[in-house]
């Protein structure tokens, strides 16, 4: 498996994704596992750890350049902000945030999502394209 930890693109929002955060190396490999064997590629999976994760996330968008910068101020005057702010707690407390680009309405949503619940994922939520769905 050639899944790349903090190697995703600065997203101004992470439309069609499911998120959680996971604690330890191996419960995310066991995930990723079991998210491969939904056939889901390698591409759709993304990791984020540690203080590079935590650039990635750039809770201010200033790494990401004036548009970043502009879309992090934009989204802390809504709910994300407090969103990031959890997610970027969690990476900072030594937990890995996965992420699964997914349809809602893909086949393989329900069990992707139970996936994620036997892995434990906490502050799991689903980025629909207008809608924040809270998971847990």
């Amino acid at each position: 498996m050639t899944v790349k930890f903090n190697r995703e693109h600065f997203a101004f929002y992470p439309s069609n994704r499911l998120v959680g955060m996971v604690d330890g190396a191996d419960t995310v490999q066991g995930l990723l596992n079991d998210l491969l064997a939904l056939k889901l590629q390698e591409g759709d999976l993304g990791v984020l750890c540690g203080n590079a994760g935590l650039r990635w996330l750039d809770d201010d968008g200033s790494r990401h350049g004036l548009l970043g910068h502009f879309v992090r101020w934009t989204q802390f005057l809504t709910d994300e902000r407090e969103e990031l702010r959890q997610y970027e707690e969690a990476v900072a407390a030594g937990l890995f945030l996965v992420a699964t680009q997914l349809p809602h309405q893909s086949p393989v949503y329900s069990a992707a999502l139970t996936a994620y619940q036997r892995a434990g994922a906490s502050l799991l939520r689903y980025f629909g394209p207008s809608v924040i769905e809270e998971l847990e």
